[in-house]
């Protein structure tokens, strides 16, 4: 019998859109409720509406920095935003990183990605990982440093590590 490599990393990449909903056309967003409870497995504290309306209303196309969110309780425990808008992006497609070492947890957060996925109106990717270069590199990263030039807007992507300004 072969060894199972237990994953550690989801990879999410669906439109901004879906992180959120509005019961009806007058009402406030509301988080989705998928995203929030795996959010919560991990003890991240993250206002998902704040952060939807931060996206729409603050960065504009052509820009957008890579947001962590490191958990309140666990060691290593991350969520990953990488929120560029890419110039001829139309669905505002943004991606996202899960990481954590701790099993319990992400077997617990894995049903609601997996849910929050396949019910997203814009499915683009879902990867469970044993590892990332990507999340090792972003994690390793201080905070404001310049993670990548992104060529066809010329912008200096940043890696911040957020304390705060979305928090519940």
């Amino acid at each position: 019998m072969t060894a199972r490599i237990p994953s550690t990393v989801f990879t999410v990449c669906v439109s901004m859109t879906d992180w959120t909903c509005c019961p009806d056309e007058y009402g406030p967003f509301c988080p989705n409720t998928d995203l929030k409870a795996a959010l919560e497995a991990m003890h991240i504290n993250l206002n998902i509406c704040n952060l939807n309306d931060y996206y729409f209303d603050d960065i504009t196309v052509g820009t957008g920095d890579i947001l962590v969110f490191k958990s309140s309780q666990l060691t290593n425990t991350y969520f990953i935003a990488d929120l560029y808008r890419e110039i001829t992006d139309q669905l505002d497609i943004v991606a996202f990183y899960v990481s954590s070492p701790h099993q319990e947890v992400f077997e617990q957060a894995k049903p609601y990605l997996r849910h929050f996925f396949d019910n997203a109106k814009c499915q683009i990717a879902y990867e469970e990982s044993c590892s990332s270069m990507v999340v090792n590199n972003i994690v390793k990263s201080k905070s404001g440093d310049v993670y990548r030039v992104i060529k066809e807007a010329h912008y200096r992507q940043k890696v911040i590590f957020e304390t705060g300004r979305f928090a519940n």
